[in-house]
Formats: C-alpha cells, sequence, structure tokens
C-alpha cells in the first residue's frame, strides 16, 4: 500500500482517534524538554543526519541521474582545492550533462551542494556524508526557526516537523539540494529577533541564508526573501516600536551588508574561475551552449551551439522540447498554473499534516504571519513560472510551509471543542505524520541496472592500472543513461570514459595517455561489456569489417 494510501485511511479513522483518552499536556519529557531548547535543536539534528545515514547503508546509492555526476564533479573539484578544472585538450570526448566543457571543466550548478559533499569526501572519503550533514543542520535550523517563533513548548511539541521527510529523501542521493531549505530556514529564523530586539547576530544570520539560497536556488530563493525583506521594511516604517534610522542601519543593514558582500565577494571569485568573468555565472554559459528551450514561460526558446554528441542533442533538442511543447498548449498551460503549485504544496505538507493548515486565516490575523506566508506564496510563483521544474527546485519553501504546520497545529490545538478535541486532532496529525512519513521514507527511488553495472566496471578496472573506456552508442539510447562521466582530475584518475568520436579522433586521445590501456564498451547491447579496443586498428580495416567490429561484443576483461 502506498504512503497515499495510508495518509488516506488515517483521515477515514478521524473519528476512532479523536476520541482516544490522551493529552498532549501529559506527554512525558515535554515540559522538561521545552527548557532546554538547544538541547531540542541538537537532538533533531542529529536525528536529521542519521535518518539518511540508516537508509543509506542498507543499500549504497549507485549515482544514476545526470545531475549526480555534476554535483559529484563539483564536489570532486571542491576536494582536490580547486574551484574548476583545466579543460582537456580533447574535451569534446568528455562532454556530459549539466557540465561545462570550455572554458574549464566544471559543474554549472551553484557551489552550495558542491561544498557540502566536498566536505563529506575530505573527512570520510564519501561525499553522501556531505549530504547527510546537510540534512542534520537543515533540520536543526528547522527547530531553531520554530523555537524562535513559538512559545518553548509548542516549538518542542512541533519539532517533529523539522524531520521532514524529504530531508531524508533528499539526504540519500548525490541529486537533490537540500542547502536551499537551510538558507530560508535562516531567513525566517533570524527575522524574529529583527522585529523583536534587533540583534546583530540575527542581521548576519539572515544575510548567510540570504547567500546560501543564492549559491544554491538563486531564483526561487530570491522569491522567498523579497516578500521577508518587504515585511521587515513595512515594520520598520509603520510599527509604533520601530527604532530610529541610525539604530536600524547600525545593528540590520551594516552587519547584513557586510556579509552579504563577503558572499558576493565569493560568488565573483567563483564565477571568474569557472567561466572567465565575475559577473558571468556558470549555469548561463551552460545554457547559452547547450539549452534549447527556455528557462521561464515567458521567454523565447534559445538557439544552442552545434551538438557534438546524438545523446546531448535528443536530450535537449527531442526530449526536454516535448514536455515544453505539451506544457505550453492553452489547455494544459491554464490548468499546470494552479495544479502544479498544488501538488507541490501538498507534497511538502503530506496530506495528514495539510489538515493543519485549515485553520490558516486565523494564523494570518496575526500580522506577524504574512511574512513566511508571502514567502511561500513567492516560491509557489516562482515554481510556476519555470518551464521546467522538479519538486525539490522549491527547497526555500520547506521553511515557511514548516513554520505555518506548526503554527496552524497550535491553531488548532487551541480549539476549545467538546471534550478537548482540538487537542485530540493535534496529537492524532503528529502521530499520523510520523507513521506515513515512516512509509514514505522505507518507499526508495527506484534503481536502474545500466547504472550499477557501469560502476561495477569502474570499480573492478581500477583495482588494475590505468584504463580508458570508449563509450559507443546507438541511435536508440535513453539520453537519460550517460556513461561518460568523470572525476576532476582525468590524468590521475583510473578509469575514464570517453565518447567514441571515431577512429581518427580516438587516436589523437589516446596519444594523451598511451599508458592506458583501452576498451570500448556499447550500452545499447543486450549485456554490455568492454573488450580490448585498438582505433588504429580500426582505421586501417575495411569500412565492412568496421561496421562488424561495431557489433560484435567480446568477453568483460
Amino acid at each position: 500500500m502506498g504512503h497515499l494510501h495510508l495518509e488516506l485511511l488515517a483521515l477515514l479513522l478521524t473519528p476512532l482517534v479523536l476520541f482516544l483518552p490522551v493529552r498532549i499536556r501529559r506527554i512525558p519529557g515535554l515540559r522538561a524538554l521545552s527548557h532546554r531548547p538547544w538541547l531540542v535543536v541538537a537532538m533533531v539534528g542529529v536525528a536529521g543526519f542519521t535518518l539518511p545515514a540508516i537508509v543509506c547503508l542498507q543499500r549504497w546509492p549507485v549515482p544514476l541521474i545526470h545531475d549526480e555526476f555534476s554535483y559529484l564533479l563539483a564536489a570532486d573539484t571542491f576536494a582536490h582545492g580547486r574551484l574548476a578544472n583545466d579543460p582537456h585538450p580533447h574535451w569534446e570526448h568528455f562532454e556530459s550533462f549539466h557540465i561545462l566543457q570550455q572554458p574549464t571543466y566544471a559543474s554549472k550548478y551553484p557551489p552550495a551542494q558542491g561544498l557540502f559533499m566536498a566536505l563529506g569526501q575530505v573527512t570520510t572519503g564519501y561525499p553522501l556524508v556531505g549530504k547527510w550533514l546537510a540534512a542534520g543542520v537543515t533540520a536543526a535550523a528547522l527547530s531553531w526557526m520554530l523555537f524562535n517563533w513559538l512559545p518553548a513548548r509548542a516549538a518542542t511539541l512541533t519539532s517533529i516537523f523539522a524531520l521532514h521527510p524529504l530531508l531524508v529523501l533528499w539526504g540519500e542521493n548525490y541529486w537533490h539540494a537540500i542547502s536551499p531549505a537551510l538558507g530560508g530556514a535562516l531567513v525566517l529564523g533570524a527575522l524574529p529577533g529583527l522585529l523583536g530586539k534587533l540583534r546583530i547576530r540575527d542581521s548576519v544570520i539572515m544575510a548567510l541564508g540570504a547567500g546560501l539560497l543564492a549559491n544554491s536556488r538563486p531564483f526561487e530563493g530570491l522569491a522567498l526573501c523579497l516578500p521577508v525583506l518587504g515585511y521587515l521594511i513595512f515594520w520598520i516604517i509603520r510599527s509604533p516600536q520601530a527604532p530610529s534610522w541610525r539604530v536600524v542601519f547600525c545593528r540590520i543593514v551594516a552587519p547584513a551588508a557586510v556579509t552579504l558582500g563577503a558572499v558576493f565577494a565569493w560568488m565573483m571569485v567563483y564565477n571568474q574561475a569557472v567561466t572567465g568573468d565575475p559577473l558571468t555565472l556558470p549555469y548561463k554559459v551552460h545554457f547559452e551552449r547547450y539549452c534549447a528551450n527556455p528557462l521561464f514561460i515567458f521567454s523565447k526558446p534559445p538557439t544552442p551551439e552545434p551538438y557534438r554528441h546524438w545523446t546531448l542533442e535528443n536530450f535537449h533538442t527531442r526530449w526536454v522540447r516535448k514536455y515544453y511543447d505539451e506544457a505550453m498548449r492553452p489547455d494544459r498551460f491554464y490548468r499546470l498554473l494552479w495544479t502544479k503549485p498544488f501538488g507541490l504544496l501538498l507534497e511538502y505538507s503530506g496530506l495528514l499534516a495539510a489538515v493543519a493548515l485549515l485553520p490558516l486565516f486565523s494564523v494570518l490575523r496575526r500580522r506577524w504571519m504574512w511574512a513566511p506566508a508571502l514567502g511561500l506564496a513567492g516560491v509557489l510563483a516562482a515554481y510556476d513560472l519555470a518551464t521546467w521544474s522538479q519538486k525539490h527546485y522549491a527547497a526555500p519553501m520547506l521553511a515557511p510551509v514548516v513554520l505555518l504546520l506548526a503554527q496552524g497545529l497550535r491553531a488548532l490545538c487551541a480549539w476549545r471543542g467538546s471534550n478537548g478535541i482540538g487537542k485530540r486532532l493535534c496529537l492524532w496529525i503528529l502521530v499520523g505524520f510520523i507513521a506515513t512519513n515512516a512509509v514514505k521514507i522505507s518507499q526508495r527511488h527506484s534503481t536502474q541496472p545500466w547504472g550499477h553495472r557501469r560502476d561495477a566496471i569502474q570499480r573492478k578496472l581500477a583495482e588494475s592500472g590505468r584504463h580508458l573506456i570508449f563509450v559507443r552508442y546507438k541511435r536508440s539510447h535513453d539520453p537519460h543513461n550517460e556513461w561518460v562521466n568523470n572525476g576532476a582530475d582525468l590524468n590521475e584518475s583510473p578509469v575514464v570514459w570517453a565518447h567514441d568520436m571515431g577512429a581518427a579522433k580516438n587516436i589523437r586521445l589516446l596519444e594523451s595517455w598511451p599508458e592506458r590501456k583501452v576498451w570500448i564498451i556499447e550500452p545499447d547491447n543486450k549485456d554490455p561489456r568492454p573488450r580490448p579496443y585498438d582505433p588504429r586498428a580500426e582505421l586501417a580495416a575495411p569500412p565492412s569489417a568496421r561496421d562488424g567490429e561495431r557489433t560484435t561484443e567480446s568477453q568483460q576483461p
């Protein structure tokens, strides 16, 4: 039974749960923990680190998605102490998805997730440990945010929302970015301190959160930060308790400006290292060279450079374009405008926990709750404007969703119905949130045999010297199964994967590494196995022999 069915079943059993003889105030240890907020935050952080680790240790994930290889390249680059890598003289053989080969060899993505994964690689040798660390820190930051917005007992109880199942699912692979969720938690968590005591510490934390968003999901991050900033300005102008402009400058503007100045200086250094221009993002360079579809629904399709490999052309001009053309159909376009944000909100809140959003209008009567609500609306709107969307793109909205769920639960708990039905409803939501999310976490993403086969080949060859594997695709090859991906240091990598570009070009690449043993593999065969390959012999053979060679399989080394 799927997790959605379990949530529906929990909703159907509501009448039974509401009349159980339980009381929230009698939960063991709740009062004691509420007096030690940092202990709660630390416990939530440890749990946020441990849960994805347990899931991964049951079956270690193998990179499969295009983005995973790009993030692994970023992590490996940073772990080598570099911001970018020099391009190989024959870089055309190594082109792959979401990766730059010119002017440098680097990932196209902002560096935040790569830095987390590099920390895991440097400290333990496993980049995935960096994702677990990011999940733990984000869970702790969400709990800290709740303590800043809610009374201590309510924050302690609702910190269970900080252990969101999405953090676990994002932490069990190399793909989904957790750092935008951390940035959103820092931005919203620092806001009460600025509205109340104007603490310099909170100004710096908010700026760090905004900087983290700029280095992970800049568009969606901006959509969150602008409403929060707008509310802060509104409070400064309209609130009768607002401080003088001099105090605002010294305690809010100046610390934030210094922090953001340092962040943007780092971004300019990074851009300079990767693209050669401090104001040009790597993502922009990649988009102009490879992408055939616009980023936003109001943009025109770009004209990419000529593709050198069929898989790249097939992906960008056919596979992605098919979804773009379908989304732009008038009948589907207007339906997606409201179904996309609704489905996204349901994914982040969960069907069962969404009950806590029922008293949302009551919550929004408190003016200070406008900031998270508007931030959430901003991210939903940004998600709606993108032509190509994945649910983790909207990770900055996790913080406002958790905060609104917690406030809604608090409002439900204050409902003085017959027999304390409000408190029973809250307890039901919390227990149901834990149970249904355990089901979500247990349902792992499906694995693909090609990824495990590629990983097994690489591991076996890496045990015996250095190797160069040419990959030869058929025209029917699935562009999602990309075998040509490498680490940051091609010269030192024990196994290097390269596109087959014909015997003449293959020979020129082979001359760069005469000491490597050369193989060729055809992934589209039934049982793809690398076989010894000599491009010189292939070039000297008659055309009929070359065609036969292209369809012949041999034994695995």
